[in-house]
């Protein structure tokens, strides 16, 4: 009886240990992997700039009419994306 009972003993604590080794050896190669992903692209983990996605004039009329922008922003932006593509009417 004893012999069973130890018998038992020994199998529930190495099905914890290797529950818990394969938890952390899943861990660790989840963690691996990620920092792999982040070194080799780097650039989809960043938010986009406003200097990294231009706008159209069409975007911020939309915006404008929409009330996301001001008068003054809505001219302001207007008028760097007019200098941008007609470099003559630039200040």
């Amino acid at each position: 009886m004893q012999y069973i009972q130890l018998l038992a003993k020994i199998s529930t604590e190495n099905i914890l240990w290797i529950s818990g080794v394969s938890g952390l050896l899943l861990l660790g190669g989840g963690l691996a992997f990620w920092f792999i992903r982040k070194k080799l692209h780097p650039a989809e983990d960043q938010p986009p700039t406003l200097d990294a996605t231009p706008f159209t004039l069409d975007q911020i009329r939309q915006l404008h009419q929409q009330g996301q922008l001001s008068d003054a922003e809505f001219e302001n932006l207007k008028q760097k994306i007019l200098d941008q593509t007609n470099p003559d009417n630039a200040e």
